[in-house]
């Protein structure tokens, strides 16, 4: 992720060596404000997974991030419509294919 947000060169080739960019899952933290899709995944370990699944937040659930304010380190997602609030770090676990 940070290597796409830097916008290193590779990141942009891979991309489109594997055709459509925008069917692969990404992290929440990658999909811009007002986007969402649909959960594929979840990738930590225990307690953070447990903690993720009890809000909702597994493979088939639909989320939508919602806009955030620059240099905020907490993002804010609609599951299922509840909104949740999520660390950085959290939302980095949870991958999304976006909705088209």
């Amino acid at each position: 992720a940070r290597a796409r947000k830097e916008g290193r060169p590779w990141v942009k080739d891979l991309l489109s060596a594997m055709g459509d960019d925008q069917k692969l899952p990404r992290p929440l933290t990658m999909i811009p404000g007002g986007k969402g899709g649909t959960v594929t995944r979840v990738t930590t370990d225990e307690p953070l997974r447990s903690r993720l699944f009890s809000l909702g937040l597994s493979p088939g659930a639909e989320v939508t991030r919602k806009e955030q304010s620059a240099g905020d380190e907490r993002i804010t997602i609609d599951a299922e419509g509840r909104a949740i609030v999520l660390e950085w770090t959290e939302a980095a676990s949870v991958w999304i294919c976006a909705a088209h």
